[in-house]
């Protein structure tokens, strides 16, 4: 397999900057050819030993993206997802770590941070689509070589971050998402090739179409639990006695369902899930969810019109027409291959920029030219995670849920 002339001139463009700092991110839009890429750069790189880093979800395509290319490289690479990091032993010259902007946190380091602490002094290939697709807070845990001088995340954000304030029930707490991006800007960059899709020569892009569904019953079910903060069902009763509480219930009933305890979940309406079979019942089409009652609600609507539905994408390929891909945003949206579809489908609306850009974009490819389409059906205050999500480019969460109410 040969690199094609944009991945060429992202490898000579990183080449120098890894000899250099020691670190390199390769940021390049999704299915661009990135893992082929870091490969590549790698053996260049003149690299013995390579430790490769991924999701579970995707362990097994960069597995076999690396066999095609195994016979052209002269290192040995060992793959692990990133929640078995600390099952790995041996020694490595060199890391490539793939959806990079996972290892950023903000405040406090996360497990996958104190795991991979062992190997932060090694050089390092980060590949990212979205390295700060909603904060750039992140950059101190993502650069750490860079910003050595500082002990911990919170003396770098006096210098790099503007504070703000939220609450999280009745408690006032500091909000470090805001910072200084030019300012952190100047200092990263250098690490930074950037391949945009025009640098990789994309014939299409993914363009939504956003369809607003009336639901009556969603809307009165929504009004009364706001009402009286609590809803008895036939399974039982929920209590929404807080703000988180009830985001979380208003949020799963806009899309026809509402898991009421940890035995049970209810659904609530038929009338998005039937809205997307008329509007699509011709096509072969993947569905993204979010909570288990959607995917419930989804899989059995389907199978019961005669449909195969499916959560494993080798099965799905292969599918006849009448087939359904089921995936959720946080465990489908990275290392999974869509590209044989035209058209996605957005159930109920993802609460971040980043689950909502990587999902849409699997159905991509350089090679494509069909334009493809996101159909996004929003019900109940869907609209307003759209609108926070998609245009604001922000994560939709209890306080986003706060301020709307007020």
């Amino acid at each position: 397999m040969e690199l094609r002339p944009y991945q060429l001139k992202a490898v000579d463009q990183a080449l120098p900057v890894l000899n250099q700092y020691g670190q390199v991110v390769l940021n390049a839009v999704c299915r661009s050819g990135k893992t082929l890429t870091s490969f590549y750069l790698a053996d260049l790189y003149n690299a013995k030993k390579v430790l490769f880093i991924t999701k579970k979800s995707a362990l097994s395509s960069v597995v076999s993206d690396f066999m095609e290319v195994s016979r052209n490289v002269c290192y040995e690479c060992t793959f692990i997802n990133i929640e078995s990091l600390h099952k790995v032993k041996g020694n490595f010259d060199l890391v490539i770590f793939d959806e990079y902007h996972n290892l950023g946190y903000i405040q406090k380091p996360l497990k996958k941070n104190r795991d991979f602490k062992r190997f932060q002094h090694l050089p390092i290939i980060g590949i990212s689509a979205t390295l700060f697709t909603e904060t750039f807070s992140t950059a101190y845990s993502l650069f750490t070589r860079e910003f050595s001088e500082y002990k911990n995340f919170y003396t770098w954000f006096k210098d790099y971050g503007i504070i703000q304030v939220k609450y999280i029930g009745p408690t006032q707490v500091n909000d470090y998402s805001d910072s200084r991006k030019d300012k952190i800007f100047e200092r990263i960059s250098k690490y930074i090739v950037s391949i945009d899709q025009e640098d990789a020569g994309f014939k299409t892009s993914v363009v939504d179409r956003v369809v607003n569904v009336s639901c009556p019953i969603i809307d009165s079910y929504i009004k009364k639990l706001k009402r009286d903060k609590i809803l008895t069902l036939a399974c039982g009763e929920y209590l929404a006695d807080s703000v988180s509480q009830e985001f979380t219930a208003v949020c799963q009933l806009s899309s026809g369902t509402l898991k009421v305890d940890d035995d049970n979940a209810i659904r609530i309406s038929d009338t998005k899930i039937s809205r997307i079979f008329k509007d699509l019942y011709d096509r072969k089409i993947a569905i993204y969810y979010k909570y288990k009652a959607e995917k419930d609600l989804i899989t059995n609507y389907y199978r019961y019109h005669g449909y195969m539905v499916t959560d494993d994408i080798k099965a799905f390929e292969v599918a006849p027409m009448k087939s359904v891909f089921v995936g959720q945003y946080r465990s489908k949206r990275e290392g999974v291959k869509l590209d044989f579809i035209n058209d996605i489908v957005f159930y109920s609306m993802p609460f971040s920029n980043l689950d909502y850009l990587q999902s849409k974009e699997r159905i991509l490819s350089v090679e494509k030219t069909q334009t493809c389409t996101c159909h996004v059906y929003l019900t109940g205050i869907e609209k307003e995670i759209y609108d926070t999500v998609v245009n604001h480019k922000s994560k939709f969460n209890t306080e986003s849920y706060r301020r709307m109410k007020l």
